[in-house]
């Protein structure tokens, strides 16, 4: 997918605070976008809120972009 296919798409999620939903589906989508490049993807879950680190190194603790 071109880049604005895929940041026209990124703007549809209401990843806003409380909607956690929304924003565990919007990681969904930019997980299946990395599928298959190496990188190495890193999912945390604090009170209910997802995130995610994404790093070109396995176990890379600091990376040069947050």
């Amino acid at each position: 997918m071109a880049i604005r296919e895929t940041l026209e798409k990124l703007i549809t999620f209401r990843t806003v605070t409380g909607k956690n939903d929304e924003i565990a589906r919007a990681y969904e989508y930019v997980k299946e976008e990395l599928r298959g490049l190496p990188l190495f993807i890193q999912e945390y879950n604090f009170d209910g809120v997802p995130s995610l680190v994404i790093t070109t190194r396995e176990g890379q603790k600091n990376p040069k972009v947050w």
